[in-house]
């Protein structure tokens, strides 16, 4: 692998700039791209403050043969182990054994190629090339380099042995002219992709077709060069210890189980979750400023690091392998002794892959077209990259749409919020460049059970979307907003504060038992162990109980309500409630249902719950029978499908599990505590006739909640309850009804 340190080395002087005619260099002139070609970058050798100084080339990007699928699979791995022997795969490829590590397997027989990674050499490509992922900088900063082009002049208007005056000048950004410098080989060229002089970016048809082929440009790179800018002592400290954690523990890819790295040197370090990192306030802040750096908070790093067969990472003259460095946080992340300012920056890396808007990008349409790599490949293919005058709403309703008709759910209506939009356009399209409005969503719902959306425009108007659904409540009053807040004992207070009337005097709740039990389940989101077994969760039993210094309801709290000086600290679950309920006021509806609601909800709202759609929506009537979406609410007693089915049976309830993937919380079964009885059919349910529910592992097109089936006859197969369409539950009684979402 080449090394990036750069040195001081004599190297041949660069070809300078000369003036030319009236003494004016020109400015370089794009030429257009054909059919599948891109434009590399050979960035030409020099010393580290020499003018730079490169030349563009077009080259085609053909389909790269990956052997990645002649690798052995992890099981195929361990049936070749003795007994006594177990493999895990971390970031940089098979780790052998359980108390004593090696890279190596134990029998000579079995080629290290049957298990390794592919890496350099073992997949084939048109071109090698790097990719770099960097941020712009500001626009307004500029610095001139030079561009080789030997037609930039036709003959007869400059002597063709001169190559020095075959240069026209391009402005590009002092951050990006930072990272070529310190890229620089001094004795050597190096082809680089660089998405600001790779793409005429004056060009916005150029600009669609290339963002449209990003994936396999990355794809096909050699390997993916991290610039965080320049560096210094900070950043030296920090990648250091980086890389030297990295060398000592290593996790499993599937569990996170930890182990002592078969190159480990430091004997006394231990890989569990609790160990002691000893590292000073020094370099606790070295790594901080480390993950704090800029490029952590692009959009385009998503699909740039998360589609590089390889990465390293530079800061300054420093380096690290990307597998390395979030190697490192993530056993940081696992640390006992994890500073705070620490465990704030975490889901920079550890949620790296999350879309989240928290992301910065220059132009907002690319909220969409920065994560399309990152997207199943029948998917992309539904969304056209478009600039121009195309409007941020179209760009975003567009995606909105090829989504719902791609996994047939209303997913991201759940995205759409009244109170935080910044642009026009219908309120069912999410405004993917506002903030989330609250620290976290409350998941895992199950509103409309196994269904699939029923949805279709109005002939009028295009911006109107008819979607199927049930109205399940009407909204009759508010409290204000719980505070949003780093301080969580004011968010404790607050909570405190508005504990309903209902819980004192102990009411009923709509669904039966107690409203105590209604409101424990609310502000826990319903995360316990009895829908959540295995978890880890509290069980309802002891969540119910409050008997913490810190409780957020109940008589312990009521006596505690005065005390603002409590230093107890907080335990992860109570912190976990209070991030669920900060940012919105309680709701209670004519029918008695108490629930956490979106900002700028109202009285005279209503509360449905649509097919497809596993959030209970809060909708605004508008004129002519219209509604407007104001966003997503927790209610309990609309969750697991009651709001369309009624209630389970006895004892019954929903439970979750991992699904297939063994990464996604998606597996929704039921269980009977009376009888153990665990199971995927819903007892409310008319057994299936003409269809039979397949095994199905989950992939990148499947919506979050799905089932499949397929029918005995035609062999048609559908990801939702045939049981549950807009026909058969009118069959069965319930109001389904069409709402003209505008």
């Amino acid at each position: 692998m080449d090394p990036y340190y750069l040195t001081n080395s004599p190297a041949r002087p660069l070809l300078s700039i000369v003036t030319y005619a009236f003494g004016a260099v020109i400015d370089y002139q794009y030429e257009a791209l054909r059919g599948n070609e891109i434009r590399l970058i050979t960035l030409r050798p020099g010393n580290f403050d020499d003018n730079i100084l490169v030349r563009l080339s077009h080259v085609p990007l053909l389909p790269s043969r990956d052997y990645s699928s002649e690798r052995m699979r992890l099981e195929q791995v361990a049936e070749t182990l003795p007994s006594d022997w177990r493999v895990f795969e971390v970031p940089d490829g098979p780790d052998f054994e359980y108390k004593r590590t090696s890279w190596v397997h134990s029998h000579e027989s079995v080629s290290k190629f049957s298990y390794e990674k592919p890496g350099r050499g073992r997949v084939h490509r048109n071109h090698d090339y790097e990719a770099l992922s960097y941020t712009w900088g500001s626009e307004a900063d500029k610095e001139t380099i030079s561009v080789e082009s030997s037609s930039s002049l036709s003959a007869s208007s400059m002597p063709s042995t001169d190559t020095a005056l075959r240069t026209r000048r391009l402005d590009i950004t002092r951050n990006l002219a930072s990272a070529l410098r310190h890229l620089r080989y001094p004795d050597r060229e190096r082809t680089l992709w660089i998405d600001a002089i790779s793409i005429n970016q004056g060009d916005d048809s150029e600009r669609e077709q290339q963002v449209w082929r990003m994936t396999d440009i990355y794809r096909s790179a050699y390997r993916v060069v991290i610039w965080l800018g320049a560096g210094g002592q900070n950043s030296s400290l920090a990648l250091s210890t980086l890389e030297h954690l990295a060398h000592e523990i290593v996790r499993d890819v599937k569990s996170g189980h930890a182990f002592k790295s078969p190159d480990a040197k430091e004997s006394e370090w231990s890989p569990t979750d609790d160990f002691l990192l000893p590292y000073s306030k020094e370099t606790w802040r070295a790594i901080n400023d480390l993950v704090h750096r800029d490029w952590f908070g692009r959009l385009w790093i998503v699909q740039e690091a998360k589609l590089a067969e390889a990465a390293i990472l530079c800061c300054g003259h420093d380096q690290i392998p990307w597998s390395d460095f979030h190697q490192a946080l993530e056993t940081i992340g696992r640390s006992k002794n994890l500073p705070d300012e620490i465990e704030r920056s975490l889901p920079i890396s550890v949620k790296l892959w999350d879309m989240g808007r928290k992301r910065e990008c220059k132009d907002p349409r690319d909220k969409i077209y920065g994560v399309l790599g990152l997207l199943p490949a029948l998917f992309r293919a539904k969304i056209s990259p478009q600039y121009g005058d195309t409007p941020v709403r179209t760009t975003y309703q567009e995606a909105t749409l090829a989504h719902i008709r791609h996994v047939q759910r209303l997913e991201l209506l759940s995205q759409s919020y009244l109170h935080r939009r910044r642009i026009d356009g219908p309120s069912w399209v999410p405004d993917f460049s506002a903030p989330y409005p609250v620290h976290n969503r409350v998941l895992h719902r199950f509103a409309a059970g196994f269904s699939r959306s029923w949805v279709r425009f109005d002939d009028s108007n295009r911006d109107f979307l008819l979607v199927e659904g049930v109205q399940c409540a009407v909204v009759t009053a508010l409290s204000p907003p719980v505070p949003e807040t780093m301080d969580k004992k004011a968010v404790l207070r607050a909570v405190r504060a508005l504990e309903p009337n209902e819980v004192v005097m102990a009411s009923t709740y709509p669904t039966g038992g107690p409203f105590s039990i209604a409101y424990a389940k609310t502000l826990s989101g319903n995360f316990l162990d009895e829908r959540r077994p295995g978890c880890g969760w509290p069980t309802l039993e002891s969540w119910s109980c409050q008997n913490s210094n810190n409780a957020l309801f109940g008589p312990f709290s009521r006596g505690a309500r005065s005390d603002s000086d409590d230093d107890t600290l907080l335990s992860y679950f109570e912190e976990r409630a209070l991030n669920l309920v900060e940012g919105r006021p309680y709701m209670w509806t004519k029918e008695g249902y108490f629930s956490l609601a979106p900002v700028r909800t109202a009285e005279g709202d209503i509360i449905c719950v649509f097919l497809g759609c596993h959030f209970p929506m809060v909708l605004r009537p508008q004129p002519n029978g219209r509604f407007a979406v104001v966003g997503e609410s927790y209610v309990y007693g609309l969750n697991d499908g009651i709001g369309l089915l009624g209630a389970l049976p006895g004892e019954w309830r929903v439970q979750i599990f991992q699904d297939s993937s063994s990464i996604t919380e998606g597996c929704y079964r039921f269980y009977d505590p009376d009888t153990s009885t665990l199971t995927d059919e819903d007892p409310r349910l008319e057994p299936l006739e003409e269809w039979e529910r397949m095994d199905h592992m989950r992939t990148g097109d499947d919506p979050f909640v799905f089932q499949y089936y397929m029918h005995k006859v035609t062999g048609e197969t559908v990801n939702s309850d045939p049981r549950m369409t807009p026909e058969a539950l009118r069959a069965r009684g319930v109001d389904v009804r069409t709402f003209q979402l505008v």
